[in-house]
């Protein structure tokens, strides 16, 4: 028994395991196939039979016949599936039955050209005169056989390199590919030489790596070569360590004599690398970091398991000087990581290769021919977008949620404005996306925009939708005077960004992604947008998803405690106004939203983000500090935890590749009546990568703000794992909702009642609120009318009234099935515009002309009536 012999079953008892880990990319084929290199899978076949049935049965499916050994890669495998069936014999594809002592696989005719101490002692021997046919028998060595005896069989299909796409011209192992470079180099020339490829130098970082990289050595390169591997060690140091994540090296395969060649008292040892050479049998020896050597490349093939999208309505587009994409890791992994990015419906992607440690910052156009983007990865991550004009007087920036793959119905309550809010709404599924879009509560004038399309329509609206093509997106503008917050539903995952412009002359901007009706929670801690300031002043509005949520808010003198809303149906609002000074507490009844709306130095122009429960929290954080936050007067970390270490955090920077530990003491306060702590630390203007961590790993909160002049930008930090939600039991209904907005509003149309309002709010909330727990409704001071009319001053021969009928006649009809209700149908509009609408305000406003009657009419009448009323100088009814 040879040296080789010996080499060989020790590979083939540790790929036993190895090929197990390779089962994924064959399971497609049969269950329990392996992978053997070149593009096939390799299964083991139970039935026995003899030869020629074991031939037929293999070719029962195209490009399958019975297994051949052409490379050790094949041989490995057939010895790993051989095995593991813990059979005596085996059949293979190859026999000399065509003529005596010339053996060729039966496939394609060619000759069987293999190695000769893969056959057993004096075989082929032929010794009956009867054995023409190939099988592996119980000692893993190939013997012929009488082609009449049952065996069981190895088969092989076909399937195609999966490296064909990744990396041309390499193998694939456990979801890489790995490529042979016969180019002589350094290791920093190889480094750069796999780079130029997407790859790296390759890292055999687990045992079983280790064994297919000294195969593939022994495949690839000659017994006289050396082989670089990823691994360096300096002087400094004195560990061995990856190239890629700069991780300390735990498996390793060096000669007895070289497992530690150079020492810090040799004058030479500044850095060094490691090569496996083939005359010790691929061992691994240490060498200079100068020495030239052959390498393989590795490329990890992605498999994008998760998944980022975003679109920016109107109001965010005029702030699109510069746009940047930021990842990274959620857990501060190093490694490599690979995304795509997809910016518009269509275009073609973009792979980009990062590692985790370093994190990715990505530079975009956006536009109105380019509003959206996709980002798909290969591992979970923190993704944000920053836009921002050059002068920097506009600044806006939100996270980016994962995109949401539990197959469940969605809906969401965006945050309400005092001006105009837009919604961009885009999504990633193959099928067809139907939407159901509500507005409703507020003033007579209330309106919004699709399109080139503006509709004025109180005191309720609805529509519905379909999304038929994969990143085609849906925008929804200038959504205006509604007290209640804009509610959308899907049948599936959806994204929904939320923009806004300021109220100023600046062209400034805020925009949010916003979360589901499952992701929120009933506890949160507000926070001030500079730390402790009591100069200035930030909002949080709160937002209804269940009818009778009683919240429990602080007042703005934070020595006179908290009183309670109760907001009386889902999509209610309700603004609460602190001073900088403290972190606050509130909470409810039901699960509620809760945005901020965060000053700092930008005065009128506030960034919105949503705050986050704390079943969202993690325990790591990390992202940049980047242009443009560099360029802003102040940037703050908010974290908000329970008490037990929040002041021990631990804040890291990566500054020029390195590391170092931030030792400004945060600044803590106590949340009063709680056991949350939050603590704010001010971040120096210098491009940095930071991690955010407890020592403890208790989860918490995480935000960034930052300001300057008459702008500011928030955004989360990142969210947890946990988006299935914490209240299951308090799912939101989308269908209770939208029934309930119309029967409310229609029982409300026919008197002119009004709401109760306190000073101290704007009149597009809703709901009321009690002082100190008390049961007193607050004093009236001023009435919104719930079924107004809007005059407009139009003559029949005006351009505006023309257009008006012209809309009416060919966008609406009269649904004769249900009074309080008409249904109209754009049929023209083009990009997913709205396939049927509810208008509630109908159902109040068909009262009219000289006799006060109420007439339901059809279509005709009603632009013939419409045209009449104005010719005789009656003012008209708001449409």
């Amino acid at each position: 028994m040879d040296g080789s012999y010996l080499f060989s079953q020790l590979a083939m008892l540790v790929l036993v395991f190895t090929h197990r880990s390779e089962a994924d990319i064959c399971e497609r084929w049969i269950s329990g196939a392996l992978y053997a290199g070149d593009g096939m899978c390799f299964s083991y076949s139970k039935t026995s039979e003899n030869f020629i049935n074991a031939l037929r049965h293999c070719q029962t499916e195209p490009n399958r016949h019975l297994a051949e050994l052409r490379t050790e890669y094949q041989r490995q495998t057939t010895m790993t599936l051989f095995i593991e069936a813990g059979v005596g014999s085996i059949w293979l594809g190859a026999s000399d039955q065509a003529q005596a002592t010339i053996w060729r696989w039966e496939s394609n005719g060619d000759l069987l050209v293999i190695p000769r101490h893969w056959w057993g002692p004096n075989e082929p021997g032929n010794r009956a005169g009867i054995d023409h046919c190939l099988v592996m028998g119980s000692n893993q060595l190939l013997y012929d056989r009488d082609c009449k005896i049952s065996y069981p069989s190895i088969c092989q299909k076909s399937i195609g390199n999966p490296c064909d796409d990744v990396l041309p011209g390499a193998e694939y192992y456990n979801g890489s590919c790995f490529k042979a470079v016969k180019d002589s180099l350094t290791i920093d020339g190889a480094q750069e030489h796999c780079e130029g490829m997407g790859a790296f130098v390759a890292e055999p970082f687990t045992e079983d790596l280790l064994d297919f990289l000294t195969l593939f050595a022994g495949m690839n390169f000659g017994s006289d070569m050396n082989v670089l591997l990823g691994l360096t060690r300096t002087s400094l140091d004195n560990h061995f360590r990856w190239l890629s994540n700069d991780l300390q090296v735990t498996a390793s395969n060096f000669a007895d004599s070289d497992s530690d060649s150079f020492s810090d008292d040799d004058d030479e040892f500044v850095r060094t690398s490691v090569v496996m050479a083939g005359s010790s049998n691929w061992k691994w020896y240490e060498v200079k970091d100068t020495f030239q050597a052959e390498t393989i490349c590795q490329k990890v093939i992605p498999v994008y398991s998760h998944s980022y999208l975003a679109t920016l309505p109107d109001s965010a587009l005029t702030v699109t000087d510069s746009a940047l994409l930021s990842a990274s890791h959620t857990r501060s992994q190093p490694g490599w990581i690979t995304v795509e990015v997809t910016s518009n419906p269509g275009g073609d992607p973009e792979e980009i290769n990062f590692l985790g440690q370093q994190g990715l910052q990505h530079r975009m156009m956006m536009d109105t021919a380019g509003r959206s983007v996709l980002m798909r990865s290969t591992e979970p991550l923190h993704v944000t977008m920053t836009l921002w004009n050059n002068d920097l007087t506009a600044i806006s920036s939100s996270l980016l949620l994962p995109v949401d793959t539990s197959g469940v119905p969605v809906s969401r309550l965006a945050y309400p404005s005092p001006g105009q809010v837009s919604l961009g709404i885009v999504s990633d599924e193959d099928s067809t996306v139907h939407l159901n879009v509500a507005f409703s509560g507020g003033e007579s004038n209330a309106a919004f925009s699709v399109g080139e399309f503006h509709y004025r329509t109180w005191p309720w609206f609805t529509f519905s939708s379909s999304m038929n093509d994969q990143l085609q997106p849906f925008y929804i503008d200038l959504i205006s005077g509604y007290s209640r917050a804009p509610f959308v539903h899907a049948n599936h995952s959806v994204t929904v960004i939320a923009s806004e412009g300021k109220v100023t002359g600046t062209d400034d901007v805020t925009f949010e992604h916003i979360l589901s009706t499952s992701q929120i929670g009933k506890n949160y801690v507000t926070f001030p947008s500079m730390p402790f300031n009591p100069s200035v002043k930030d909002t949080f509005t709160i937002v209804a998803v269940h009818n009778n949520t009683l919240v429990k808010v602080p007042h703005l003198d934070v020595n006179l405690g908290s009183y309670n809303v109760i907001l009386h149906k889902a999509g209610d609002t309700f603004d609460i106004e602190l001073l900088t000074g403290d972190f606050r507490h509130v909470t409810g009844s039901k699960p509620f939203y809760t945005y901020a709306r965060l000053r700092g130095t930008g005065g009128d122009n506030p960034c919105t983000l949503t705050l986050l429960a704390d079943h969202l929290w993690t325990d790591q954080y990390t992202f940049h500090m980047t242009e443009p936050w560099t360029s802003l007067q102040d940037v703050y970390v908010i974290a908000v935890g329970n008490n037990t270490d929040m002041e021990m955090i631990s804040l890291e920077a990566k500054i020029d590749s390195a590391t170092a530990t931030i030792t400004t003491t945060p600044n803590c306060q106590k949340v009063e009546g709680t056991n949350y702590v939050g603590c704010y630390y001010e971040l120096t203007l210098v491009p940095a990568f930071y991690s955010l961590s407890r020592p403890s790993g208790e989860t918490f909160a995480a935000y960034m703000f930052g300001s300057k002049d008459q702008a500011a930008a928030c955004h989360q930090l990142g969210v947890g794992t946990d988006s299935s939600g914490k209240y299951p039991a308090m799912m939101f209904d989308a269908e209770a909702f939208l029934v309930s907005i119309q029967v409310e509003e229609a029982e409300q149309c026919p008197e002119q009642s009004t709401v109760p309002i306190s000073p101290s709010r704007r009149k597009r909330q809703s709901g009321d609120y009690f002082k100190d727990s008390a049961a007193t409704t607050v004093e009236t001071t001023e009435e919104l009318p719930l079924c107004g009319f809007t005059r407009l001053n139009i003559t029949p021969s005006s351009e505006e009234f023309q257009e008006m009928l012209e809309s009416i006649s060919k966008y609406i009809k009269v649904d004769h099935h249900n009074t309080s209700q008409f249904r109209r149908k754009k049929e023209s509009a083009p990009d997913n515009r709205m396939s049927s609408v509810s208008v509630g305000v109908f159902s109040c406003s068909l009262i009219f002309v000289s006799l006060g009657m109420l007439i339901l009419m059809d279509i005709t009448s009603i632009v013939a009536a419409l045209s009449g009323i104005v010719r005789g100088g009656t003012g008209l009814g708001e449409i």
